[in-house]
């Protein structure tokens, strides 16, 4: 399975991937990548040994990379929205210290 990160993103910045999604992608390529490692080099079946050597360094990095790029996107997500939480805050702050001089203003700050 490929990841898009990008796409991934996307959807993530727009509200429609969940963290239990991302958990769940994690918890796929994680157990992906613990069942590649721990097939074996050979196996015997009947009278053929079979080599799974290759087969596991051809299928390996695939799940490998997948990690890697949710290891590297979840970080940019989250200071993306720290920043956005930040902001939100600060503007609410300013909005809050500013001292009403009319009536509408005061009403203003309450609704």
């Amino acid at each position: 399975e490929q990841l898009d990160a990008e796409e991934l993103r996307t959807g993530a910045e727009a509200g429609d991937v969940s963290l239990d999604d991302f958990k769940d992608k994690l918890t796929t390529y994680g157990s992906q990548r613990e069942q590649i490692r721990i097939l074996p080099d050979a196996e015997d079946i009947g009278i053929i040994r079979v080599d799974t050597k290759r087969l596991k360094e051809i299928i390996a990095p695939s799940p490998a990379a997948c990690l890697q790029k949710l290891e590297e996107l979840l970080p940019q997500l989250a200071a993306q929205k720290q920043k956005s939480i930040l902001d939100e805050v600060n503007s609410a702050n300013n909005r809050l210290n500013k001292k009403p001089e009319t009536v509408e203003e005061f009403v203003s700050l309450l609704g």
